[in-house]
């Protein structure tokens, strides 16, 4: 009698050591993703969620500040997959945010990490008076220094064509005036020294023309929104530098012009002009642009807008995508659900979050995001780019021109 007892003992240890063995119950391990300690998660929920390119739900792992995710698959012919991150917060209004990658090939490594940005903080030595007198009607006239937009004019209604403002003098940058008027005619003036309490003043005919302007053609779009800042070196991080002629103009132009100072050496540009459905942007930092040719006409055919089954198609070539979906329900208290999704094509499938997320929020629901923006980048960023600058340690470039087209 005792000999058969024994015999089912081993079976059932055998059994047992079978389903606990991590291999045979998850899959192989196709990624692995390094939970940087500078990632901070306390006070937070954070979740990594898998899926293969068809949807399937591959994995799912809670993880933690210090962590090593070894993503596992349970289909060994999986190459590529969907990776998404999930955190929650619970403050004053409980808030949801997912982002997710997808076609990320097997066999990568990713670090998350916060990313870094180190800001110039300006040294105020204290205000002084800028008085212009003699401008044309209908004009923006712009004070700035090195850290950007440093006041404001304001009419002098007892002089005719006169504008008056208080500005911050900062040590060792000079102050910049810059005028564009309704003819889109360009003027600047440099005032070097500025102290704390000094009264500056100046005329129209004591503004020059910068040495170089670029006329754009607008033919096709509707409103435009264009900033120039300019450095008199290279710039990384914060990037408020000399305001070159901001401007923002609704209805039909031919064209606008964009000038450029040469006693400034690097620049941002970015200009975005709109059509009733969507936003072409032109960016670039460094030198000044030889031209700028807008793409006369980008239309997008999407033919699925879901969050977990989207599909869109554009008329011109492009490098990626970014989409985003949002929700939030109207009624104090009620949660806020975000989701971004970059690929580098027109479409993704993602199937269901993992049941140990949904069952501990209720609140959360896909079926309630609506679709907001989905931005196509056309040139000068690719997909590589993205993901080796996010989560590979490679430094964003300080120079770069940038295409993109957004609709909604």
């Amino acid at each position: 009698m005792k000999k058969p007892t024994l015999i089912l003992t081993l079976v059932v240890f055998s059994v047992a050591c079978s389903s606990d063995d991590p291999v045979a119950r998850k899959g192989v391990e196709v990624f692995q993703v390094i939970i940087d300690k500078s990632y901070d998660t306390e006070g937070s929920g954070d979740w990594l969620v898998a899926h293969d390119l068809s949807g399937n739900l591959i994995y799912s792992s809670r993880f933690e500040t210090g962590d090593t995710i070894k993503i596992q698959s349970p289909d060994p012919a999986v190459q590529q997959l969907s990776i998404t991150f999930f955190a929650t917060v619970a403050s004053a209004v409980r808030t949801f945010s997912l982002k997710t990658y997808t076609h990320i090939p097997i066999g990568g490594e990713w670090v998350l990490r916060k990313r870094d940005q180190t800001y110039e903080t300006p040294r105020g030595l204290g205000l002084f008076t800028i008085t212009a007198t003699d401008l044309p009607p209908n004009n923006l006239v712009v004070g700035s220094t090195h850290y950007g937009i440093n006041g404001t004019f304001e009419p002098l209604l007892q002089i005719p064509y006169a504008q008056q403002g208080k500005f911050m003098a900062h040590a060792n940058t000079p102050q910049l005036v810059f005028l564009r008027d309704a003819q889109d005619n360009l003027r600047y003036k440099f005032f070097e020294g500025v102290s704390e309490g000094q009264d500056i003043s100046f005329t129209y005919a004591d503004l020059q023309t910068p040495e170089t302007i670029i006329e754009v053609n607008l033919e096709g779009y509707e409103d435009y929104i264009l900033s120039v800042a300019g450095s008199a070196s290279k710039r990384t991080g914060d990037w408020s530098g000399y305001d070159l002629g901001h401007a923002y103009r609704e209805g039909k132009f031919r064209s606008v012009k964009i000038g450029y100072i040469d006693r400034l050496k690097f620049f941002k540009t970015n200009l975005r002009v709109y059509t009733p459905v969507s936003m072409v942007q032109y960016e670039k930092t460094g030198g000044v642009p030889e031209s700028i040719n807008l793409p006369t006409k980008v239309e997008q055919v999407l033919t699925s807008a879901e969050v977990t089954d989207f599909s869109a198609s554009l008329n011109v070539p492009f490098e990626r995508r970014h989409s985003y979906w949002y929700h939030q329900q109207q009624g104090v208290g009620m949660p806020v659900i975000e989701w971004t999704i970059d690929s580098p094509t027109g479409e993704h499938k993602l199937g269901p979050i993992p049941n140990e997320i949904t069952e501990l929020f209720p609140m959360f629901s896909i079926s309630k995001l609506r679709p907001g923006t989905t931005e196509f980048i056309l040139s000068g960023s690719s997909y590589t780019d993205l993901i080796e600058s996010t989560f590979q340690g490679k430094a964003m470039p300080d120079e770069y021109e940038i295409f993109s087209a957004s609709f909604w």
